[in-house]
């Protein structure tokens, strides 16, 4: 980064007059004096950045989704002590989210973008998405330590997630499909050694919500703190899905959780047509369902094996009772293998009774 002009500081004028320019994140800024600042010491921001430099900049692959060039302002503010801070504002207009609804973008639609940071120890940064989502979120050096997000434009509290990283709130609707090429293209690698997970928590208990796993981790100190080497932990705390698809087959509204901690992670989904949790141990994957009606399932182009081996991976599979609308199927489990190199599914180890 390059930066050049002219600073100036006087004991009575502070920064008055001061000039600069420069480059960073793979585009330009300048400061200057804030208009109306009376300590002086306050400096505006004007400038245009790269999105695409910003995941290599925090170490976090899954931000490749933005791509773009966008203008902002910003404005630092140094003058009263205990009030310091670094305000950051764009309408993102130039940048692409490659995402599924509703987080998608086109270039040329404008979506507002505040990020609010108090020059502190440790600061716990504010970062609004518009109203799809909110975050408060901590980085100990260029990686992230804690984070807590919130969509459909509820309120989010760090303090609040016991975990490392966590989620919660609403969504109108959403695809597996989708989500699930997404995470494949962006955040997919080896292990569990994903830099960052999507995760949640809720400001508090919601009726009927069920325990986290005993392996995961306890409460945190109220103070927030930025350890530099945390170990992996995450939540979604009752997300409410107005509208959750599998392919183009609708399971209604439900609601989703999730915990994790390190080689460990449970999800769980309630909905009308199917209630069950899938859960991975050293990378073992088992989904266990309670209740899946098959005839809830709605309308809707039939699923392709294609669609069935992109969207779910190999696991073992139980299901203690399966219904068409009113009739008891009955109950079954098998080793459901879809990675084979010919195209095939395989179910093996099958067990139950079906009437």
């Amino acid at each position: 980064h390059q930066v050049q002009g002219e600073l100036r500081y006087a004991t009575d004028l502070g920064f008055f007059g001061s000039a600069l320019q420069g480059e960073a994140l793979g585009g330009s800024v300048s400061l200057s004096t804030l208009a109306g600042s009376e300590s002086g010491l306050d400096l505006a921001l004007e400038g245009e950045l790269d999105t695409a430099e910003i995941a290599p900049w925090l170490s976090q692959p899954l931000l490749n989704f933005a791509a773009g060039k966008t203008g902002f302002s910003g404005q630092l503010l140094l003058g009263e002590e205990g009030e310091r801070q670094f305000y950051l504002s764009s309408d993102l207009l130039g940048v692409t989210f490659d995402a599924p609804r509703p987080f998608a973008k086109t270039p040329e639609q404008p979506l507002s973008f505040d990020l609010a940071i108090p020059l502190s120890a440790n600061p716990v940064m504010d970062l609004n998405l518009g109203e799809r989502l909110s975050m408060q979120l901590v980085l100990a050096g260029n990686t992230l330590a804690r984070l807590a997000a919130s969509v459909g434009g509820d309120t989010v509290d760090l303090q609040s997630c016991e975990q490392r990283l966590c989620l919660s709130g609403t969504l109108s609707s959403l695809d597996i499909t989708q989500w699930s090429d997404f995470y494949r293209r962006y955040a997919d690698v080896a292990g569990d050694r994903v830099s960052m997970n999507t995760a949640a928590s809720g400001a508090g208990e919601s009726s009927g919500s069920r325990s986290s796993p005993e392996a995961s981790s306890g409460p945190l100190s109220e103070s927030v703190s930025a350890d530099p080497q945390p170990g992996l932990s995450y939540q979604i705390d009752s997300l409410d899905i107005g509208q959750l698809t599998l392919a183009s087959r609708d399971f209604g509204r439900a609601r989703v959780d999730l915990w994790g901690v390190e080689s460990l992670w449970q999800g769980a989904i309630e909905s009308s047509s199917v209630q069950g949790s899938l859960t991975r141990e050293n990378g073992e994957l088992q989904l266990l369902l309670e209740h899946l009606d098959i005839g809830r399932f709605g309308d809707g182009e039939s699923v392709t094996l294609d669609q069935v081996r992109a969207t779910v991976p190999s696991m073992r599979v139980d299901i203690l009772e399966l219904r068409s609308a009113e009739r008891m199927l009955g109950g079954l489990g098998f080793d459901l293998d879809t990675g084979q190199s010919d195209g095939a599914l395989y179910a093996t180890g099958i067990a139950g009774e079906l009437w």
